[in-house]
């Protein structure tokens, strides 16, 4: 499916499934998806420390950020890179494994 989720309408997206040509790239996002036990082939982990959490988080859904910090702090998986991305134009990657 080309998407899942319709962000503007916060419900599913109801689009026909499309095949996917060989080679092609999936991404999948989500804050809380690493450690969950789906297989990928590669998981990139984007991490914001709290404070640029706090300042990136619009103010009516900061009530999600100690969601996000008390699931990071459980995750035990590491991913095959980590971005630390507190500074966009100045990221810090690590490999993993």
């Amino acid at each position: 499916m080309p998407r899942l989720w319709d962000e503007d309408e916060d419900r599913s997206a109801r689009c026909a499934r499309v095949p996917a040509a060989d080679g092609q790239v999936l991404l999948v996002a989500g804050p809380m998806l690493l450690g969950r036990d789906l297989e990928f082939d590669v998981t990139v982990q984007l991490h914001l420390g709290e404070g640029a959490l706090m300042r990136r988080t619009p103010a009516d859904q900061r009530w999600t950020v100690p969601a996000l910090l008390r699931r990071a702090a459980d995750v035990t998986v590491e991913p095959d890179l980590l971005v630390r991305y507190d500074h966009p134009p100045r990221p810090a990657v690590r490999a993993g494994r």
